[in-house]
């Protein structure tokens, strides 16, 4: 039994998902602008990249031994640092 599929189906709903991603994006670059948040926004992205750093350096500190539990340690006191920070000193929005 032969099922007759649409052509168009494929390409339509790729242009259609990239029309909703482009108007979420051009509504969260309104919304930054309107509200002139960049500081917070950045302040969050480079939070973000802080902890992804410490996380790829935690997880290859393992391999080195007694030194390599040193640096996890710092790792983890960084972390709760930075945490303690976000939680008393948040950026305006």
């Amino acid at each position: 039994m032969a099922t007759n599929r649409a052509t168009a189906g494929p390409w339509l709903t790729r242009i259609g998902t990239s029309l909703v991603l482009l108007a979420l994006l051009g509504y969260a670059v309104y919304t930054m602008i309107a509200t002139s948040s960049e500081f917070a926004v950045g302040y969050y992205g480079g939070v973000g990249v802080f902890f992804a750093l410490l996380l790829v350096i935690f997880r290859f500190a393992g391999r080195w031994g007694a030194f390599g539990t040193v640096i996890r340690a710092g790792s983890i006191l960084l972390a709760l640092l930075k945490i303690i920070t976000l939680l008393t000193h948040r950026p305006p929005v």
